[in-house]
């Protein structure tokens, strides 16, 4: 059955061409939260921040967010914003240089139904690369869980 649901994630999943030139770095479950010692983030969020910021926004990658970026089973999204927001400003600037994809994860799924999200881009359930004849097929992996029903 899950396997099912994969082709089925495939197959409707926009397919997009990559080329030698182009440059990615994709970061999935960082589980931002409220900075609190529940925060599973707080802990490596400087290093993340610069890194991003000093190294793969200056040099032109494109960053896809692998699902689970906020932890909105714990946490409300209010709040993660609010601790969190230097991060989501070097996240809009991807996003205004045309370089972010935001795929949405298990515990990032309630941004589907808000409109508070605080990245433009339009949330995915999975990217599809063609480079050459290859293709290349980025989701989270919720939906090939047992345990997650969709």
């Amino acid at each position: 059955m899950r396997q099912k649901a994969l082709l089925h994630l495939l197959e409707k999943t926009e397919k997009q061409k990559i080329t030698n030139r182009d440059k990615f770095v994709i970061f999935s479950d960082l589980h931002l939260g409220n900075g609190t010692r529940r925060d599973d983030f707080k802990k490596n969020a400087s290093l993340f921040r610069d890194v991003l910021k000093q190294h793969y926004l200056a040099h032109d990658y494109t960053l896809i967010l692998n699902g689970d970026v906020e932890e909105l089973q714990k946490f409300s999204l209010k709040k993660i914003i609010q601790k969190w927001r230097s991060v989501y400003n070097i996240f809009v600037e991807f996003e205004q240089a045309g370089r972010l994809h935001k795929i949405v994860g298990n515990h990032d799924y309630a941004l589907t139904t808000t409109r508070d999200n605080p990245c433009k881009t339009k949330l995915k359930d999975a990217l599809h690369f063609t480079y050459k004849s290859n293709s290349i097929f980025i989701f989270h992996g919720h939906q090939a869980s047992n345990t997650i029903e969709k």
